[in-house]
C-alpha cells in the first residue's frame, strides 16, 4: 500500500486536522452510524443489534484511529486499533464490510473538518484524512491476513488435509499465527495427561523464552485450571489424538 503523507510545511494543519477530530468525536460518530445504518451494503451487517451497541463499536474503532493517527508510532495506539478490528471481526463483520465502513467514515471526517476548518485546502484536508483512513485499512489487511493464516494453519493438522504438512508443523504455524493475530507475546497447544495431571506442549511460539514440545507443565501451575480438569467425571472435550488415545488439548495464549 502506497502511504500518503503531508509535507512538513503541512504539519501545522495536520494537528489542526486531528484537534477538530477529537473535538468533534461524538458527532462524527452519530453521522458515522446513520451513514453506515443507511448503506444498501452494510445492510444486515448489524441486524437486531441494539443501536447504543453499534455506536459503542464504533467509538472504540474512532477513538483508537484517531489515537494512532495523532501519534502514529505509539505501540498502544497500534493495540487499541488492532484490538478494536479484532472486535469487529469478531462479530462476523467481513474484510469488505469493515473496509466500507471505513470509506464512509472518511466521508463522514471530510464534511467535519471542511466545516470547522473552511480555510484548509480542500486537497490538503483530503489528503490527511485518506493517511488515516489509509493506516486503518492496512491494519484491517494485515490482521485478516493473519487470521487466514491462522485457520489455514488449523485446517492442515486435520487427518488427510495437507500430506505435505506434517501435524507438529501445522501446529507450530498456527501458534505463530495465532501469535500474531492476537498481539500476544506467548501462544501454546497442550495435551492433558489425566494420570500424570500435567500438560504436555505439542506446539508453542513466544517472543521471549518458549516451552519445547513434549514438555511437561504441572496443571497446578495454572492460577486457575479448567472446569474440566478440576471436576471428575465431566464430559470429556474432543481433542488431538495421540498413542492411539483420545487427549483433550488446552489452547493458551497470554
Amino acid at each position: 500500500m502506497v502511504e500518503r503523507t503531508l509535507s512538513a510545511s503541512s504539519s501545522a494543519e495536520y494537528k489542526k486536522i486531528i484537534e477538530v477530530l477529537k473535538a468533534n468525536a461524538g458527532r462524527i460518530i452519530e453521522n458515522w452510524a446513520h451513514e453506515s445504518s443507511r448503506s444498501a451494503f452494510l445492510k444486515g451487517a448489524d441486524l437486531n443489534v441494539p443501536e447504543e451497541v453499534r455506536i459503542e463499536r464504533l467509538r472504540v474503532f474512532y477513538q483508537a484511529l484517531v489515537a494512532k493517527a495523532d501519534n502514529p508510532t505509539s505501540k498502544i495506539a497500534q493495540e487499541m486499533l488492532r484490538s478494536a478490528i479484532r472486535a469487529e471481526h469478531a462479530r462476523s463483520s467481513s474484510l469488505s464490510g469493515m473496509v466500507k465502513k471505513q470509506n464512509l467514515l472518511r466521508d463522514t471526517m471530510l464534511y467535519v473538518v471542511e466545516h470547522d476548518l473552511p480555510d484548509l485546502p480542500r486537497a490538503t484536508a483530503k489528503m490527511a484524512l485518506d493517511a488515516i483512513i489509509d493506516r486503518g485499512i492496512e491494519a484491517t489487511a494485515e490482521t485478516m491476513e493473519e487470521y487466514g493464516e491462522m485457520r489455514g494453519a488449523l485446517s492442515r493438522s486435520l487427518p488427510g488435509m495437507d500430506e505435505t504438512f506434517s501435524l507438529d508443523q501445522a501446529l507450530a504455524r498456527f501458534c505463530r499465527s495465532a501469535m500474531d493475530y492476537f498481539d500476544s507475546d506467548f501462544v501454546a497447544l497442550f495435551r492433558y495427561n489425566p494420570d500424570m495431571r500435567d500438560l504436555v506442549c505439542l506446539a508453542c511460539s513466544a517472543k521471549g523464552l518458549a516451552l519445547t514440545k513434549d514438555s511437561s507443565v504441572m496443571l497446578e501451575s495454572f492460577p486457575a485450571p479448567p472446569m474440566w480438569a478440576r471436576r471428575p467425571g465431566s464430559p470429556r472435550r474432543r481433542g488431538i489424538s495421540s498413542g492411539g488415545s483420545r487427549s483433550r488439548t488446552p489452547y493458551a495464549r497470554r
